[in-house]
């Protein structure tokens, strides 16, 4: 299973460092019976990194529209969003009284180890490995504190 935060995910539309790394692990990890978990809260933070880059002149109107367009094509059929209900909301609060990090990473810490969990419950205690893809060095300690396999596409 690939869980991707949104600085990882938004390396997928828009060309740079790791870009390459991180559509080579999607393809790796997924394949054709499975894909990749992310927040609901990615929706509104891989948009705002589109506008704001449109906005700043690093993205053509041409790649912007192009960027949106797969994202949402992707939103629709190629990804598979956790809900922010109050069990995720529950590890959030515990996760900013152990690490500091900002409410949005909390967010992607918690969705993923909501979904490990999950998984251990749903098969037993064998649930397949969870990799926690994430461009942000301080997310990825904290995940790997919370004993979570992280992917940084920017490392590779």
């Amino acid at each position: 299973m690939l869980y991707l935060d949104s600085s990882a995910l938004a390396k997928k539309y828009i060309r740079e460092k790791g870009s390459e790394a991180i559509q080579q692990k999607i393809t790796a990890q997924t394949g054709a019976e499975a894909i990749p978990f992310t927040s609901i809260l990615t929706y509104a933070e891989i948009l705002s990194v589109f506008a704001r880059r449109a906005k700043e002149g690093t993205l053509t109107a041409r790649e912007f529209t192009r960027a949106r367009r797969e994202f949402e094509t992707d939103w629709a059929v190629g990804l598979a969003p956790l809900a922010l209900d109050s069990s995720v909301l529950l590890l959030v609060r515990d996760i900013l009284l152990r690490f500091s990090l900002k409410g949005s990473d909390a967010i992607h810490l918690a969705s993923a180890l909501w979904l490990r969990d999950a998984a251990r419950i749903g098969t037993s205690g064998r649930a397949p490995k969870l990799i926690f893809a994430t461009s942000d060095v301080r997310l990825g300690n904290a995940a790997v504190d919370r004993n979570l396999e992280v992917f940084n596409p920017e490392l590779v």
